[in-house]
């Protein structure tokens, strides 16, 4: 996989030539950074997510659906989470590049009203997230979201460090999810 630090380097550059003395020699060089038509490049290492993925627990179930938006430059999640066939939680969340920071962020929001913002880091195979929310009665949370990609078809999902106003909550251990199967 080629990380954003390790994408081609390139410039774009104006030169003004003129001719003095029957010699065509340059005046002025300038160069300005190479700047990507596209985030594509720095989404390429989560492109494994794009799909339709589900968990099935006894009492609840998920369905997650990644995919591609404007022009490639974001990819969009949307969820749901169902308890005995009814939707209980859902939302999305949009991820792209910052240059600023040169990183991947997220920013998420559910359909209560709740909303917040993620950075993103790659850690060997796992990807980090370091999520912070307000949720729509004011309370604040904090999380760190781990994904360990197991295979193609699937990958875990754990939330660890978790607070909600300061007061830390129990870790959520993993929750296995699977890639749904196009039918055939």
């Amino acid at each position: 996989m080629t990380l954003p630090s390790q994408l081609p380097t390139g410039s774009r550059y104006t030169v003004v030539h003129a001719r003095r003395d029957g010699k065509w020699i340059m005046v002025v060089g300038r160069d300005s950074p190479y700047v990507s038509a596209s985030n594509e490049d720095y989404l390429k290492d989560l492109e494994w997510l794009i799909g339709d993925w589900n968990v099935d627990a006894k009492v609840q179930g998920l369905r997650i659906k990644f995919e591609w938006m404007a022009q490639r430059n974001f990819i969009k999640n949307t969820y749901t989470l169902t308890k005995d066939g009814q939707a209980t939680l859902t939302g999305g969340q949009i991820i792209g590049w910052n240059p600023k920071l040169g990183r991947i962020v997220s920013w998420h929001f559910d359909a209560k009203g709740g909303f917040g913002d993620d950075t993103w880091t790659k850690d060997g195979s796992r990807w980090v997230i370091e999520a912070k929310g307000v949720f729509r009665d004011g309370s604040e949370s904090t999380a760190v979201n781990v994904l360990t990609p197991i295979d193609a078809n699937s990958f875990t999902w754990q939330s660890i460090k978790r607070t909600l106003d300061g007061v830390a909550l129990p870790d959520v251990p993993p929750v296995k999810i699977s890639r749904v199967q196009p039918s055939k």
